[in-house]
């Protein structure tokens, strides 16, 4: 099975890729249309071609520690 990334500038929603829209609608082959927000959404999240920059802790209150004895 062949896989394959095709990258474009063109925005989904774009009217020029209604026809992308539909060829990919009428074949047998399985096609994912992506656009730039989601390719941006998805580099992040599996951590591609991106670089941390910052990270943050987030803490709780220790209900054990505040037990009287």
């Amino acid at each position: 099975m062949m896989k394959s990334v095709l990258e474009t500038m063109l925005h989904l929603r774009d009217v020029r890729t209604k026809d992308a829209r539909d060829y990919v609608s009428k074949i047998d082959s399985k096609i994912i249309l992506i656009d730039g927000d989601q390719l941006t959404g998805l580099m992040i999240d599996y951590g591609i071609g991106v670089a941390q920059v910052a990270s943050y802790t987030v803490k709780r209150l220790d209900s054990d520690y505040f037990v009287a004895e």
